[in-house]
């Protein structure tokens, strides 16, 4: 019997399977139309590499700058964040913490239909919002994500100011 002693990753990784072409998926991540529609419709959304995405959640108080490092449609996109900050309200005290992180989203077609994304952010974990912002991570990518692609309409997502759940509210799925 082997002993694994390695400190635990302090990257967040999920993988999530969705019974959605790869392309369909691909768009909801890395195009204008889809980021709008399943994130935030406050973003600016770059489709080339270098270029610069920005993203407001002003219902929680949270916006990040991500630079594209890598991208290759359908199956890759790999995001440096420039700039992050998140809402003073004193529960997270390290405003700016995912500065520097990489997040990537990598596509990969399965044998039996459908598509696998393995979703990396880097040192989340070990963030001070880490649970926060991977609750985050699970309600886009699980629940709003798979709600347009598999056919179920929009899915919970992040209500905006004024939308139905109160302004700002992580709206989980029924």
């Amino acid at each position: 019997m082997t002993l694994n002693l390695d400190p635990p990753s302090p990257d967040l990784l999920l993988t999530f399977c969705y019974k959605a072409e790869v392309e369909a998926v691909w768009r909801e991540l890395a195009t204008p139309a889809g980021v709008r529609h399943d994130w935030s419709k406050f973003c600016e959304v770059s489709e080339v590499v270098d270029g610069v995405s920005s993203f407001r959640f002003p219902g929680v108080g949270f916006f990040a700058e991500m630079r594209i490092l890598r991208r290759d449609p359908p199956f890759l996109l790999e995001w440096e964040c420039c700039e992050a900050t998140h809402q003073s309200t004193g529960a997270i005290r390290e405003l700016e913490e995912w500065t520097g992180s990489r997040i990537r989203f990598e596509l990969s077609r399965l044998e039996e239909g459908g598509c696998r994304l393995a979703f990396t952010h880097a040192g989340l974990e070990a963030m001070e919002c880490g649970v926060l912002c991977a609750a985050g991570w699970r309600m886009l990518l699980d629940d709003t994500l798979r709600a347009t692609v598999e056919g179920a309409g929009a899915g919970p997502g992040l209500t905006e100011p004024g939308a139905g759940g109160g302004p700002g509210q992580w709206v989980q799925a029924a």
